[in-house]
């Protein structure tokens, strides 16, 4: 954009030209100019290419009257380009980036506005008008479910833990090979996500945190593995995934709008097999905005066990609570494996 308004403004003036023209595919060259209209048509072409140049004017032509009467149009045209050129360099480009923030494939404005202090969430209609949202209170009866999960997630290497204000995030990489199969289905992990305390709740008992690993397959659809997390006195001091693992998980957490890199984040050893083999799914919803619709979710009947210190450690980084109010379950039906 430099570039242009540079040229931009010679042109516009029709005087020698003096200007540093950066060439992104090599090297920066300062260039000197003296010379009559003609040699413009080659700091045009240096500064905005051959291509571009040719839009505006063909062949190498020795005289700005050759070029006006095959082309209609001579150098005596560009300041009207060029002025045009200024009216687009000098205005601010958008500065607005977009993050997932746990859509899924949706774009939403980096700029979320929205907090847990005040859930209404004016903006997102469909939060306050879906008829299939989350969380809710798992609460019997549940029918039978016949699909057995199947987890395999490698272990996140030098993971970024992102305190956003509101919850933390450790987002997954991609391509890596991880996945969620449900019968003949496969969704990829996007992120994991954590409250404190837990937002859905079994027979209304509220645990102590949540995390909410999210997925997508290829065509949008969005899965939910939810598992609760409880303070416990029991857990095994001496085991290698306690003290070296999650222990450097939750020291040391980010303050509100920081990031961190941790070392690892190693979920095969919390979701084993003992883990997941009982669940209970419901059809929901992202649980923030924009309340997307469509969410399967699978909430794990077994708790991962935390020490106390760790609790206490993320709600010291973390604006607690930082849940959504429990939503009307409706007719919905819930089903156990």
């Amino acid at each position: 954009m430099q570039q242009l308004l540079l040229v931009a403004m010679a042109a516009l003036q029709m005087t020698p030209l003096c200007a540093v023209v950066e060439d992104h595919g090599s090297s920066a060259d300062i260039l000197s100019l003296d010379q009559d209209q003609n040699d413009l048509k080659q700091v045009l072409k240096m500064a905005v290419g051959g291509d571009q140049l040719r839009s505006l004017m063909v062949g190498s032509e020795t005289s700005a009257e050759r070029a006006r009467t095959q082309e209609g149009m001579s150098l005596g045209a560009l300041p009207s380009i060029a002025e045009a050129a200024v009216r687009t360099a000098t205005q601010p480009e958008p500065q607005e980036t977009l993050i997932s923030d746990g859509t899924l494939g949706e774009e939403v404005d980096a700029k979320l506005d929205y907090t847990y202090s005040n859930t209404n969430w004016d903006k997102w209609p469909l939060c306050r008008q879906g008829s299939k949202q989350s969380p809710i209170d798992l609460q019997r009866p549940f029918y039978g479910a016949f699909l057995k999960l199947q987890l395999n997630y490698t272990d996140q290497s030098w993971p970024v833990q992102e305190n956003d204000g509101r919850v933390m995030r450790v987002a997954f990489k991609e391509g890596d090979g991880s996945f969620l199969g449900v019968g003949d289905k496969q969704f990829t992990p996007t992120e994991a996500i954590f409250h404190s305390p837990s937002e859905h709740t079994l027979q209304g008992k509220r645990f102590d945190m949540e995390m909410q690993i999210m997925h997508k397959d290829t065509v949008g659809n969005m899965a939910g593995i939810s598992v609760f997390m409880e303070s416990s006195d029991k857990i095994p001091k001496d085991n290698f995934y306690v003290q070296n693992v999650f222990s450097h998980f939750f020291t040391n957490l980010p303050k509100s709008n920081n990031k961190k890199r941790i070392e690892s984040l190693n979920l095969k050893w919390i979701l084993n097999e003992k883990m997941i083999k009982h669940y209970i799914t419901y059809h929901g919803s992202l649980s923030h905005p924009p309340c997307s619709e469509g969410v399967e979710w699978f909430v794990l009947g077994r708790p991962w066990l935390l020490e106390k210190k760790w609790v206490e450690a993320f709600k010291k980084a973390v604006t607690m609570p930082n849940i959504r109010p429990l939503q009307p379950k409706g007719k919905r039906m819930m089903y156990s494996f």
